[in-house]
């Protein structure tokens, strides 16, 4: 009830049972006393005042639990950073011990020789199974080269090692690369395989921008 029921109260004539019906009311006197102990041991809390049957209490409550979860989730979670930063990007730079520090991740740091001996001992089977997901989970276009195709999909199987391997729940990566070379060839191949590691909830940006090195 959102209220004591005052009438209703008055009438028990009970003072052991009116104390018991007051005390089912009254949860909130248990607020300071419960306060004070999060202060003294430095324990961080919100309080959300509500009854029951309060939809908005309950709202707030889920939101809080929801925050919670998210909140578990990243402190459990390993975030694999493949390659480096994008050169002159500053503004998506991310500090890694700050989150590390805050959220509770773990970071792995990974480098695209590791993805190239994952993708060199890909076997055709494995690569002819991902083709086949290509086709059942994408839109693939006529215009897309089979030779593409195939390049896409044994560079797909080396990130699903890579994730499994490091055990990654999420991936962030660039890199770019001389023409011609075996890290040039991963970096512009990784569309496919990131979008659809995504899709099975290990974000990965999908896009990719590889270039030339004028060093």
């Amino acid at each position: 009830m959102a209220q004591l029921d005052y009438e209703a109260f008055n009438r028990l004539g009970d003072r052991g049972a009116m104390t018991g019906v007051w005390l089912e009311h009254c949860q909130s006197c248990s607020v300071p006393e419960i306060a004070c102990v999060f202060n003294r041991a430095g324990i961080p809390f919100h309080l959300v005042t509500g009854y029951l049957q309060d939809d908005e209490a309950w709202n707030e409550i889920g939101a809080w639990v929801d925050a919670a979860r998210v909140a578990a989730g990243m402190r459990a979670n390993r975030v694999g950073v493949l390659g480096h930063y994008y050169c002159g990007m500053l503004d998506v730079y991310s500090d890694l011990t700050q989150q590390s520090a805050v959220l509770g991740n773990h970071f792995e740091l990974l480098e695209m020789d590791q993805l190239h001996a994952l993708r060199e001992a890909v076997s055709t089977e494995q690569a002819n199974a991902k083709l086949a997901q290509f086709h059942r989970e994408f839109d693939v276009s006529t215009e897309c080269e089979q030779a593409e195709l195939v390049r896409a999909a044994r560079t797909s199987c080396a990130l699903d090692d890579l994730v499994a391997k490091y055990r990654l729940g999420a991936m962030a990566y660039y890199y770019e690369g001389e023409v011609g070379s075996p890290q040039r060839d991963l970096a512009t191949s990784v569309i496919a395989g990131n979008t659809l590691l995504t899709g099975h909830h290990v974000p990965v940006p999908a896009s990719a921008k590889s270039r030339t090195s004028r060093r």
